[in-house]
């Protein structure tokens, strides 16, 4: 499996951007057979389908495909509450989704987060409930899950991974190939590449090589530099935590009366 980090993701994106990434034939290759496969799931599926759409670089690839298939299924996104997401992305999403796309919210509010684990994304990447999802919604779900990112592999309810053997830097190409934009937060960070678009709650505080640090791992400091990259980007989702009461944002706010 291979995990790479931000600064590579950025050496890919700017080889892609500069000419020196994949062949454009070889990527509109690869999105036609991909195409292909999508044709033949809507056939041979007894279920309903629906195909997961994040706003990330890979279900921007996957938009990309899905428009070549020509095939009508509905676009799906599972997501927590607008006001745990960027007011940015959130506008971003609304404007550069696919058509007919389903906001299907989840239960987690402001309110939720007094008890949750702040700024862990390795406890936000191990939320692999979307198989479990799909089921309860009665559908199988196609996905941009792909063996490159360190992403696990097909269930019952997401057997239709139609991009396992995607490269990082093919996903890139169909994304500039195809004019797909990518949301804010790949270039807000230090780690934009990496985290993707997670709510903001869920971001990675990193060490200095890269490695994601776990909730029992991170230190105050830690945790005060996630309020403050997110106090950068949008200080009202600060204000608004401390009103609802989440640990540490009224002692970060507190840091720069000082």
């Amino acid at each position: 499996m291979n995990k790479i980090q931000q600064e590579k993701w950025e050496k890919l994106w700017h080889d892609v951007v500069h000419g020196k990434g994949c062949d454009k034939d070889e990527i509109d290759k690869k999105i036609k057979e991909t195409a292909d496969k999508i044709k033949r799931i809507t056939d041979e599926t007894d279920k309903p389908l629906r195909w997961l759409w994040s706003g990330g670089k890979d279900s921007q690839a996957l938009h990309a495909i899905m428009r070549e298939s020509g095939e009508n299924v509905r676009p799906i996104m599972f997501t927590p509450a607008d006001e745990l997401q960027f007011t940015d992305f959130v506008q971003w999403a609304k404007k550069n989704g696919p058509d007919n796309l389903s906001w299907c919210y989840d239960k987690e509010d402001m309110d939720a987060l007094i008890k949750a684990p702040l700024f862990d994304y390795p406890a936000a990447k191990s939320r692999n409930q979307i198989p479990k999802r799909c089921e309860t919604a009665g559908f199988v779900g196609i996905t941009g899950r792909r063996e490159e990112d360190n992403q696990k592999a097909k269930s019952e309810y997401v057997r239709d991974c139609v991009m396992w053997d995607w490269k990082h830097a093919e996903i890139l190409a169909a994304v500039y190939y195809r004019q797909m934009p990518l949301p804010p937060c790949y270039f807000w960070f230090p780690n934009g590449w990496v985290d993707g678009p997670m709510p903001w709650y869920q971001r990675s505080i990193r060490t200095t090589n890269g490695t994601a640090i776990g909730s029992k791992e991170l230190t105050d400091a830690d945790r005060e530099r996630g309020w403050r990259e997110t106090y950068r980007i949008e200080p009202s989702i600060v204000e608004r935590a401390k009103a609802a009461g989440v640990p540490g944002a009224s002692e970060f706010l507190e840091t720069l009366k000082a």
